[in-house]
Formats: structure tokens, C-alpha cells, sequence
């Protein structure tokens, strides 16, 4: 159970900032608190070249 709470926090908040049409550095928030759900291949893709 706390495990799902985990993603129904992130999709709540997702949820909210889309209805408020927010521009905000989500992913780099993601990683700071969740970086066990990001691999090596996102790690490249996430920065600029």
C-alpha cells in the first residue's frame, strides 16, 4: 500500500498541473525524490547536448 501511495501522489500532482496548464521542471523534481525509477538510457535523454 505505501508503495501505490508513492504514484497516486505523482499522478495527483501531475493531474493538478495539467488542469492548471503549469510549465514546471516536473522530471528533474521526479528524479530528486523517485531516482529509482529513472534508468541510464533516460539519464542521456533528460539532458541537453
Amino acid at each position: 500500500p505505501q508503495y501505490l501511495l508513492i504514484h497516486r501522489v505523482t499522478m495527483g500532482t501531475l493531474g493538478v498541473l495539467c488542469q492548471l496548464d503549469a510549465d514546471v521542471p516536473l522530471r528533474g523534481i521526479v528524479h530528486h525524490w523517485q531516482p529509482w525509477i529513472f534508468d541510464d538510457e533516460d539519464e542521456a535523454a533528460g539532458k541537453p547536448s
